[in-house]
């Protein structure tokens, strides 16, 4: 059975949608102040119009026709296909919307606004190593423009700098990121949320290397604006909570951060109700917190009522529902229910190649999963392709050395372990603690788990080869 593993988990997103509207219209109202044709100004008015009936599809009807009709579009043409991917970005038509971002900077290449935006959807459709250079040049044309201390340089260097981290390039993330604090409390009032935005994402970067301290005194500062300048409930608070409960969590304070976590759940029942998608992460993240102190007869419950809310909500094939098939067949799995966690992981593994595609590094993490599951169930010769597979896609994903693909190596030396192909085994792991060293530190808690691993793997091979003699 594997001991110490590093489990890949599905990450919670909180809908973001209202947001995305507001920061859509104040860029729609920028475009409609820049300098465009009579003609285009003209067609405002019919768009503002649409835009107010929330009639997304008759906007794109209006673009579209307008740039169709008019014989004579070089300056209107980078506009229109600028709003044209706001506007896909509003209706979730991601892959659209990026078509027409990049036609949008292909005609306007010195445009910040344009290059940022199409990184922005880009990042969204996990492109991450091709959304990185292109905010490095928005970055660099902004400050050529406005100054390195101008207020649109933290947003473009948080941009920057989760790009860099969702690549797992921690270290050149981290100093972005403190820079775009630093840059925040020069700027910003000290209870201004934009700090509080700074704050959090210099956290969410600290957790993912091993400084759960120092994140957690961040979470706590940005807590505290957010109280000063949000009502006590508000559901941004309840993300703020949650985020400081799972940096409690990840120090092992769990008694400190349960009441974090139910205050949050009681927000979101308050606000939207105990049928609401976002009331269900809530008790995703709390029963996340009962599973981790090894109450998952208490976990599995809620982890139901969860995942039946989020189908109810979105119906069974929904992206939104494999978070809590996953949540849910990991506390099956504890409690050795194998046979319905195995079900259940397959669903989320077949949910995500249907959404995702086949290459998509969330399929990697279902594969390894079902990997680790059937792995205990000593399935081995079906665990073994799954892992290889989960390899190959995070490879391909994140490069060689990210810290995924060092969590992939581990699982695969393990199964190889317990087939008694020790040879095999061998430089995996000693790839895996390569990358996990290079990354994270020695001192990261995933670096230590796999060199537990490893030490374990050394005394067992020592062992067998003494056997040998």
């Amino acid at each position: 059975m594997p001991k110490n593993n590093p489990r890949r988990e599905f990450l919670d997103e909180i809908d973001a949608y209202l947001d995305d509207w507001d920061a859509a219209e104040k860029k729609y109202v920028k475009i409609k102040a820049e300098s465009v044709s009579d003609a285009l100004q003209a067609l405002f008015p019919k768009i503002d119009d649409a835009r107010e009936r929330f009639d997304l599809d008759e906007v794109n009807r209006l673009l579209e026709e307008f740039e169709e009709q008019d014989d004579n579009l070089t300056d209107d043409l980078a506009p229109v296909f600028y709003l044209r991917g706001l506007n896909y970005t509003l209706q979730l038509r991601h892959g659209d919307a990026e078509l027409y971002f990049r036609k949008a900077t292909s005609l306007d290449d010195k445009n910040s606004l344009y290059k940022n935006e199409h990184a922005i959807i880009l990042s969204k459709l996990g492109r991450y190593d091709e959304a990185e250079p292109i905010f490095r040049r928005a970055l660099e044309i902004n400050e050529a423009l406005y100054g390195t201390d101008h207020r649109s340089v933290p947003i473009l260097l948080n941009n920057l700098a989760t790009a860099l981290q969702n690549q797992g390039k921690y270290a050149q993330a981290e100093p972005l990121f403190r820079r775009a604090l630093e840059l925040s409390e020069k700027q910003r009032d000290p209870a201004h949320p934009r700090l509080a935005v700074s704050l959090k994402n210099l956290a969410g970067l600290l957790l993912d290397v091993g400084k759960h301290q120092e994140a957690e005194a961040l979470y706590r500062r940005a807590l505290a604006i957010d109280d000063t300048v949000f009502d006590r409930e508000n559901p941004k608070l309840a993300i703020d909570l949650n985020n400081l409960a799972e940096s409690m969590r990840m120090q092992g304070k769990h008694d400190e951060a349960e009441p974090h976590y139910r205050r949050s759940l009681a927000i979101h029942e308050q606000q939207f109700g105990p049928e609401h998608p976002k009331f269900a992460i809530s008790l995703n993240n709390l029963a996340s917190l009962l599973q981790g102190l090894g109450k998952s007869s208490e976990a599995e419950p809620l982890y139901r009522r969860a995942l039946a809310i989020t189908e109810k909500a979105y119906g069974k094939e929904h992206p939104e529902v494999v978070t809590g098939l996953n949540n849910l067949a990991e506390s099956l799995r504890t409690q050795k229910k194998y046979d319905e966690a195995e079900q259940l992981y397959r669903q989320t593994l077949a949910l995500c190649e249907k959404h995702l595609g086949p290459e998509h590094s969330f399929v990697a993490g279902s594969l390894n999963n079902l990997g680790l599951l059937l792995h205990e169930k000593k399935k081995y010769t079906e665990a073994e392709p799954l892992f290889r597979r989960a390899l190959s896609i995070d490879e391909m994903a994140f490069g060689k050395d990210h810290p995924n693909v060092a969590l992939d190596l581990n699982n695969l030396a393990q199964l190889l372990q317990e087939q008694g192909k020790f040879h095999d085994a061998v430089p995996l792991y000693q790839q895996a603690l390569k990358i996990l060293d290079s990354r994270l530190g020695e001192a990261h808690p995933q670096t230590i788990a796999i060199l537990k691993n490893f030490a374990a793997f050394t005394k067992t091979f020592g062992n067998a080869n003494d056997n040998k003699k």
